[in-house]
């Protein structure tokens, strides 16, 4: 439960979380890495059930033009966990 309760609190950062329930394939696997990793080091190694979560930082970096920005999910990051 508490894995579910951090990705809500992290989830409701993103704008783009509301929009819609589709779900791109990961093409920027670098970005994926990029809050993946934090996100392990802030909150605990990912799971087996926590890897169901991972489609959303799938859709926040196919969403976003470039790395860079990323400081804003990463902080959240930090502040759900």
């Amino acid at each position: 439960m508490r894995i579910d309760h951090v990705f809500e609190d992290f989830a409701t950062g993103f704008p783009i979380m509301g929009m819609s329930n589709d779900f791109p394939n990961p093409t920027k696997f670098d970005c994926l890495r990029s809050l993946m990793d934090p996100f392990e080091e802030s909150c605990g190694k990912m799971d087996d059930y926590s890897l169901k979560y991972v489609k959303y930082f799938v859709k926040e970096c196919e969403s976003l033009p470039e790395v860079f920005s990323l400081l804003p999910s990463l902080e959240r990051i930090k502040n759900a966990c």
